[in-house]
């Protein structure tokens, strides 16, 4: 009867133990301990080079370095950048070569870059001249008298209301 009450304690603490030592990459069943991960890829040493020499070298997986470089890099297809100021950025694709041993194709990864061509500066541009409109002879203005001082004449006045009212008329 004691061996029939521990067998059912036993596999409940089991369970319980491995219900909490579950990873995403694991099984649900399995305990993280006991996955295998795969073993990373093997590296490979690339070369880097470029005209003009003193370029920044930038991979996937952000390791970087100045021409002429290499680095140990993952044995997987990538892509690599290149970039100098004054010149134009470029990126290569490096694949990787199955024939005999695995490695790098292109190996080295020689790129000659581009003078990038500076903006022109921006200059304003003067405003055009235009002639004003020649006046036509039904848009003609009329010409103002000629007068002897600088001054223009006082406008003529309104002879002012009066305040009150009129007076009574007599008859």
């Amino acid at each position: 009867m004691l061996r029939a009450r521990l067998i059912p304690a036993a596999m409940f603490a089991m369970a319980i133990a491995l219900a909490g030592c579950t990873s995403a990459s694991a099984p649900s069943w399995m305990p993280s301990w006991l996955t295998i991960k795969p073993p990373p890829p093997p590296t490979v040493t690339l070369q880097f080079e470029s005209a003009p020499a003193g370029a920044d070298v930038r991979t996937v997986d952000g390791q970087t370095c100045k021409t002429p470089c290499s680095l140990a890099l993952p044995l997987t297809a990538q892509s690599v950048s290149f970039g100098l100021n004054g010149y134009l950025p470029q990126t290569v694709a490096v694949e990787v070569a199955q024939a005999g041993e695995p490695n790098f194709q292109p190996n080295p990864v020689e790129v000659t870059l581009q003078t990038a061509q500076k903006p022109k500066p921006h200059k304003p541009k003067a405003a055009a001249r235009t002639k004003p409109p020649t006046p036509t002879r039904a848009m003609a203005a009329p010409t103002p008298p000629a007068q002897d001082n600088a001054f223009p004449p006082p406008p003529q006045m309104a002879a002012p209301a009066s305040p009150f009212p009129p007076p009574p008329q007599t008859r």
